[in-house]
């Protein structure tokens, strides 16, 4: 039986709608528009809660900038779970290579009043006593973990995918912050001021707020044909760690729509993940801001090279027609994660915030967020994994 939404969720998605101009749509197809600094609004049939998602993007050009936004966010995140301890909200963080998310789930009728905090959270200048804790818990964290070959390869990786080529040596000593000098920066300005103005995603159980999602192009990934060396760039950093390290980096076709990458990257993932293999450490696979899938993996110095052929030939039968993958096999466990990560509001404002991020338009978004339905066809997934290419690799350990 369907239940009616929650009339206090109505109430407060009413008023942040009033209070921060109603979505309307516009006959150039531009999508929705909202007032300066407003939310998406993301409706739900019935939803126990509601979320709201401040975003930033990652834009970490140097490892210092990397440093800053570590230390900024979490001074950001323990400002965030300060103001809003006397209500019923959860504040919790993410991050990936597109943006930082700081993700409150409240209930319905303290929506308005979260989002209003963490809005004036934004574009306040954080407290000094949490930057201070902030960054000293950053200088104990890259004192215990700075020089373990796992933390030498993400820098490593970190700055081959930002185009540092030059900087990759696993041997370089991790250089501690200058605590004075960090918190003093991040101090200098509101998170707002520093990072640009924050993207938000609220998601609710109201229904007044219909988005007519069926005019929505899907967002691409990858528009033009994407520019690549001829031959696939090898790097390989010596060490003396006994666990080798591999990061791969592949270009997606031209055309390619944001659903349709993170499906083959959620394929690829169950391929290969489904039978786990006792040599195979760690295994972990992203989009990139250039929307670049990465995929990191670890395995024993003795099978380094045969995962690598591994990763390789799983792309090659994704693709393939004849004697490939059975995606009528895959894709349903797929489509089942899929479904699972964006059924919750906070998992559904997330992925909005994150395609808008991304440069996608409002309704694209809230498009992308209620996608769990619209599985693209095998043989679409076929032609992306068909035309995906390595473009470099980055190997760490052995001699």
């Amino acid at each position: 039986m369907r239940r009616r939404p929650d009339p206090l969720g109505t109430l407060a998605l009413a008023a942040i709608a009033g209070a921060f101009g109603p979505l309307h749509a516009q006959e150039s197809g531009s999508g929705l528009i909202r007032e300066p600094d407003s939310p998406l609004l993301i409706s739900r049939e019935w939803l126990p809660v509601a979320s709201v998602t401040m975003a930033f993007p990652a834009s970490a050009r140097s490892n210092r900038e990397a440093l800053l936004a570590q230390a900024g966010d979490a001074a950001l995140l323990a400002a965030l779970r300060e103001a809003t301890a006397d209500q019923p909200v959860r504040v919790t963080y993410d991050r990936d290579a597109t943006g930082r998310y700081f993700i409150a789930t409240a209930a319905p009728e303290v929506a308005e009043s979260v989002l209003e905090t963490m809005r004036r959270a934004s574009r306040t200048t954080l407290p000094t006593r949490l930057v201070d804790e902030a960054v000293s818990a950053l200088r104990r964290d890259l004192a215990f973990r700075g020089e373990l070959p796992r933390s030498q390869f993400d820098r490593i990786m970190d700055a081959h995918l930002r185009g540092a080529g030059g900087t990759l040596d696993g041997g370089s000593p991790v250089a501690s912050p200058d605590s004075a000098g960090l918190a003093a920066e991040i101090t200098t300005g509101s998170p707002a001021s520093r990072w640009g103005p924050p993207t938000w995603v609220v998601v609710g159980n109201e229904e007044a707020f219909p988005t007519d999602e069926s005019r929505a192009i899907p967002p691409f990934l990858v528009v033009g044909a994407p520019a690549r060396p001829p031959e696939p760039l090898l790097t390989r950093v010596p060490s003396d760690a006994v666990t080798h390290w591999t990061g791969s980096v592949f270009r997606f076709p031209s055309q390619t729509t944001l659903l349709e990458a993170f499906f083959v990257r959620l394929l690829l993932e169950e391929l290969l993940e489904s039978r786990r293999d006792p040599d195979l450490f760690e295994f972990d696979t992203g989009i990139d801001a250039l929307g670049r899938l990465v995929v990191r993996l670890s395995t024993s110095a003795e099978m380094s090279g045969s995962w690598e052929t591994r990763l390789d030939e799983a792309i090659l039968r994704l693709g393939s027609e004849d004697g490939g993958v059975r995606l009528d096999q895959l894709l349903p466990r797929v489509l089942s994660r899929w479904s699972r990560e964006l059924a919750p509001a906070p998992g559904a404002g997330r992925a909005a915030a994150e395609a808008l991020l991304r440069g996608a338009t409002e309704l694209q978004a809230a498009s992308f967020a209620n996608s769990a339905a619209s599985l693209p066809s095998a043989e679409r997934l076929r032609a992306v994994a068909r035309g995906t290419t390595l473009e470099s690799r980055v190997v760490y350990g052995g001699g």
